[in-house]
């Protein structure tokens, strides 16, 4: 194996995405693996975004829930403010996000250590939530897709993680919120799967994660071990 080995877990809350990335570090560090554990939305924690989200609260504080997908001002009764946050936010939040990146994917790259880093989420989930809330086109979401993939490093590889959107809800109540919304998001996720093969190189591998986890489990960690095998051989 040569440099930087990424797996990306795909797939919308309640899947059992983190569940399954933990699952593989852990049996990759006991087999001697440099091994590294990347929690996406602990982008989410960058100063920049704590400094947007106490200016929201004090100065929009209509706007404190709209990325939660719960504010739906008109453009009618939409203020002058308000509208150059719905410009200015999602650009801010990517750019953010694409400086995550840069710092935890591609200067473990530059460095040229050998190492696998399990991502559990990516900058592709970004995009996709941040189209969904800002109500993006289908253009604008695969220009972002597309533009961000060429600005990251590709997945080496991926496993889509996949339940029907009742049982997502089930298990992520308090974050879905309604079984339709939880149906709404799996349907982007559906749109989405197929895309990754155009979006990188890396190996992808659909796990329906609905049944017993160990079953799951065990499907990857016999395609990662696969898949590092091959290129140690």
């Amino acid at each position: 194996m040569n440099s930087v080995f990424l797996i990306y877990f795909a797939g919308i809350d309640g899947t059992g995405k983190t569940t399954l990335a933990r699952y593989l570090f852990d049996e990759l560090r006991k087999r001697n693996y440099n091994v590294q554990y990347i929690h996406w939305l602990n982008g989410e924690n960058s100063q920049l975004r704590r400094f947007l989200r106490r200016i929201i609260k004090s100065r929009c504080p209509r706007l404190a829930s709209y990325p939660n997908g719960s504010n739906t001002t008109t453009k009618r009764s939409t203020p002058f403010i308000t509208k150059i946050f719905l410009v200015a936010y999602p650009t801010t939040v990517l750019l953010d996000y694409l400086r995550f990146g840069m710092i935890k994917l591609w200067l473990p790259k530059t460095i040229g250590r050998k190492k696998v880093i399990v991502l559990d989420r990516s900058m592709y989930d970004v995009i996709l939530a941040i189209s969904k809330e800002f109500h993006f086109s289908d253009s604008r979401k695969k220009k972002l897709l597309d533009v961000f993939s060429k600005l990251l490093p590709h997945m080496d590889l991926i496993f889509y993680i996949d339940v029907p959107p009742e049982v997502s809800y089930i298990r992520k109540k308090d974050e879905i919120k309604s079984v339709q919304k939880a149906k709404s998001i799996w349907e982007d996720y559906q749109n989405f799967y197929p895309l990754l093969r155009e979006l990188t190189s890396g190996k992808t591998v659909k796990i329906d994660n609905t049944g017993e986890i160990g079953i799951a489990k065990a499907e990857v960690l016999k395609n990662a071990l696969g898949v590092l095998e091959e290129l140690s051989s």
